[in-house]
């Protein structure tokens, strides 16, 4: 089993069908290099100085944009009655909605689902009634990906076998926030006399801010 699932009825496997942890449905990587054709022996100003060359001339630009579709996660209840290996809540009876559903205005790091009328679509199992929830496994979806690592390279030539490469790298560019999952925990929705952070994203994936490093490399 992937992670925040688990077998949920041993005599009825099925019921456990659902998404893995790591089932990225849209995930698209490509990579860039190119060289800027300025400078001497390139397309333009192929005759310019030496001194014009080593300002303007050899030049490289490198990239990798990365664009993917969040990953599957689930829902937690707070009332399950029996005993259950995972709590989830129930839909509401009549419910036929789908509760991956973004909300109205669309998803914000606030309201990442619906949950402005969440006892529509959610509710505590009620009393005397042995179940586990109905909501499922992995039903919810996580934010996506985008980010762009972006490099300038600039060589000088000192002599025949010597030369010294400048480097300037950025990682995610454009500081595109990498945001974690959401709470979904109902217990957290105030209603319920929770933290209010219930549908709230409340942190970003350490490490996955803007970072940018200037180097020089020398080859020989």
């Amino acid at each position: 089993l992937s992670g925040d699932t688990s077998i949920l009825n041993q005599t009825n496997y099925t019921a456990s069908y659902s998404s893995a942890s790591w089932d990225i449905r849209h995930s698209f990587t490509t990579s860039f290099n190119f060289e800027l054709p300025f400078g001497k022996g390139k397309q333009f100003g192929g005759g310019m100085s030496r001194f014009a060359d080593a300002i303007v001339g050899g030049w490289q630009m490198n990239g990798i944009l990365t664009m993917r579709t969040g990953d599957a996660f689930t829902m937690s209840g707070t009332s399950c009655h029996g005993v259950w290996s995972k709590c989830m809540p129930d839909y509401v009876s009549g419910f036929a909605g789908n509760g991956n559903a973004a909300p109205a205005g669309g998803r914000t790091p606030n309201e990442w689902f619906d949950t402005s009328n969440y006892a529509v679509a959610y509710s505590n199992q009620a009393a005397g009634v042995a179940t586990g929830g109905d909501v499922g496994l992995q039903t919810l979806t996580g934010p996506p990906t985008k980010t762009l690592d972006f490099s300038l390279f600039k060589s000088f030539r000192i002599s025949e076998r010597v030369n010294v490469q400048f480097r300037g790298e950025a990682v995610n560019l454009g500081n595109f926030a990498v945001l974690n999952n959401p709470d979904a925990s109902l217990g957290d929705s105030k209603a319920l006399g929770g933290n209010g952070n219930f549908g709230v994203i409340t942190s970003s994936v350490s490490g996955t801010e803007r970072h940018i490093q200037f180097s020089l490399r020398l080859g020989f």
